[in-house]
Parts: structure tokens; C-alpha cells; sequence
């Protein structure tokens, strides 16, 4: 049960920062202050926000796949 919620957790590390990159660059096509290519005008850091969506994707990979697990061996 818990290998399982670990390798879905492992999933979600790889698939939470490609989901934050697609959200950065929607963000970078619809803020027009980020189109100007001036470093200074858009304050968004993506190398953080890209950590902060493996971290996330983890955390929710796992506690869905731990909460499924436990919830299908209390029906059985």
C-alpha cells in the first residue's frame, strides 16, 4: 500500500512541475508586462515555482493514492 502511494508519488514529482511550466507560460503569453522581455517588469520565478510543483505533486499523488488504498481495503 505504501509502495504503491510511493511510486504514484514519484509520478506526480515528474507530472506536478510539467502542469506549473504549462501555468508559467500562460502566464508569460497573457501578462502583458511579461512580453516586453524585460527581466525587471515580470517578477515571475519559475525556477521556484517549478520545486514548489514537485513538492505538490508528491504530496498529492501520494495522499490520493494512500486515501484509495485505504479506502478499498476498508470495503473489502
Amino acid at each position: 500500500m505504501i509502495r504503491l502511494a510511493v511510486i504514484w508519488g514519484i509520478l506526480g514529482l515528474a507530472a506536478g512541475p510539467v502542469v506549473i511550466y504549462c501555468l508559467i507560460l500562460l502566464a508569460l503569453y497573457l501578462d502583458p508586462s511579461c512580453r516586453a522581455g524585460d527581466t525587471l517588469t515580470c517578477r515571475l520565478d519559475a525556477g521556484l515555482n517549478l520545486v514548489l510543483g514537485a513538492i505538490g505533486g508528491f504530496v498529492l499523488f501520494f495522499a490520493v493514492s494512500l486515501v484509495r488504498s485505504l479506502l478499498k481495503k476498508a470495503r473489502s
